[in-house]
């Protein structure tokens, strides 16, 4: 009975979701495996709010200026980690993050229920397969059922609103790369936000030093009237000029804020997210301490972690 299996990559062994002998018979009862079809509105807003609207911004605002001074190369790494951003939140949002397939027959689903705990050994350690009265099913050991999508998922990390789609076995690679380009493309926007203020600054500044010459040459005859113009002049050439370029460049001023705000916030995920998966853990497991006070039966040392972590799932029958 191929789709009342699922093969767990990290035991190893299949794990019988009903008895065995009503398993030639689940077959014709069990439902197709559900497939992810869409992410949900809030990862569109996302990646039309956060995402596409700050980064024409500055394609609009700074982009052409900076091309302009030799700064195209910057220009096209922002738009280049854009699409990279785009394309890995796409993946992680519409791909089906490792669904488990449900028994909807009502004999099937009494008989898992009634069964008792099963349970598997992962190198030494006993884990108890839990029940899911909503999908009829004793999932595999580090699944959960997910509420807002309404479906048990292998290897469950999180349910990520700002991709609309829950982050399992299958696309938490994309959702990890997703971060990471996204961070990349933060820092970069940053870093041309700043260079391109300061060309404000440093422009506003000549501006200035040329209005003081000018101003010189008029009041010539009065010495001490030229020496204080050109004083007020230095001033304001001086630490009030990046205060100037931000007055007269409200726009890269916000988009540089936004910016520094969502690098730090991404750092700190990624950061978060690579201490998962060097010792081998889903953020669902972290927050319950799962592997507080027993040895983590998946943590195979830090190259293997993270080979498991972008290998497929293998669905037995898929």
């Amino acid at each position: 009975a191929p789709l009342a299996r699922v093969c767990v990559c990290s035991c190893g062994a299949e794990v019988l979701h009903v008895p065995p002998e009503l398993a030639p018979a689940v077959d014709q009862y069990v439902e197709p495996v559900p497939r992810w079809a869409c992410p949900r509105r809030s990862g569109v807003l996302t990646w039309l709010v956060l995402l596409s609207i700050p980064s024409a911004s500055f394609l609009f605002l700074i982009g052409p200026h900076l091309a302009a001074r030799d700064g195209v190369h910057l220009v096209a790494a922002v738009a280049l980690t854009y699409l990279v951003s785009t394309t890995f939140m796409a993946l992680a949002a519409f791909s089906d993050p490792g669904t488990i397939p449900p028994n909807r027959d009502p004999d099937v689903r009494r008989a898992v229920q009634q069964r008792s705990p099963v349970e598997v050994t992962v190198r030494g350690t006993r884990l108890t397969l839990k029940h899911c009265a909503t999908c009829g099913i004793h999932r595999p050991p580090r699944s959960a059922h997910c509420r807002e999508t309404n479906r048990c998922v292998q290897k469950w990390d999180h349910y990520c609103p700002w991709i609309g789609n829950s982050v399992g076995r299958r696309n938490y690679p994309f959702f990890l790369l997703f971060v990471a380009s996204t961070l990349a493309h933060s820092l970069l926007t940053a870093v041309a936000s700043v260079l391109h203020l300061t060309e404000v600054a440093a422009s506003l500044a000549a501006s200035a030093d040329d209005a003081a010459a000018a101003s010189a040459v008029v009041v010539a005859a009065a010495a001490s009237s030229a020496h204080a113009v050109a004083t007020g002049a230095n001033e304001a050439g001086g630490g009030n000029g990046l205060l100037a370029a931000a007055r007269s460049s409200p726009g890269p001023v916000a988009l540089l804020a936004y910016c520094v705000l969502a690098s730090g916030l991404l750092g700190l995920l990624l950061a978060y997210h690579v201490f998962l998966v060097s010792t081998n853990q889903t953020t669902y497991e972290n927050v319950r301490a799962e592997w507080a006070f027993k040895p983590n039966p998946f943590d195979s040392g830090l190259l293997a972690n993270w080979a498991d972590a972008f290998r497929c799932t293998c669905s037995c029958g898929a």
